[in-house]
């Protein structure tokens, strides 16, 4: 069985994470933190991720939800890798492919306390797999930014 390991780092403090500087610029007037999102693909043997997107959002599972019914977007991300219909859509933020082990992708998220993030990448050399994170809380219950490494394995 092929094993896949995704490495999917945020946070809001100068933090050393598999040799990637990550980072969070100030808390701006409006009350938004911004957080610096890498995902870095550590497959072994290499697949793919092809090209995904993310979403920023207060409800669980808005985006998707594990052994849910897939919406319109996220069937043609599992089927065809196309984010067209998850961007117009869901709102939904492309991310770029992850070809090859060590492949990594940043990208930046203004959100206030409440917001949750999500993303969603295919499997290219599979039928309509996909791995993804789900609603995971950006702040604390006391609205505090927080810095966490997360490891997806599937």
């Amino acid at each position: 069985m092929n094993r896949l390991r995704v490495w999917l780092v945020f946070a809001v403090a100068g933090a050393l994470v598999s040799g990637l500087v990550t980072s969070a610029q100030s808390v701006a007037a409006s009350g938004q933190t911004t957080f610096r999102v890498t995902i870095t693909s550590t497959t072994t043997p290499d697949q793919a991720l092809t090209k995904g997107a993310y979403l920023l959002h207060e409800e669980p599972h808005a985006f998707w939800e594990a052994g849910g019914r897939a919406n319109q977007g996220m069937e043609d991300i599992a089927e065809f890798a196309a984010t067209s219909t998850a961007i117009e859509q869901r709102g939904a933020t492309e991310i770029g492919a992850l070809a090859v082990r060590g492949d990594s992708r940043t990208f930046e998220v203004r959100a206030t306390p409440g917001h949750l993030l999500s993303t969603v990448q295919m499997f290219s050399m599979t039928n309509d797999a996909f791995l993804g994170l789900e609603s995971l809380a950006l702040f604390d219950p006391q609205g505090n930014p927080l810095q966490s490494t997360v490891l997806l394995e599937g």
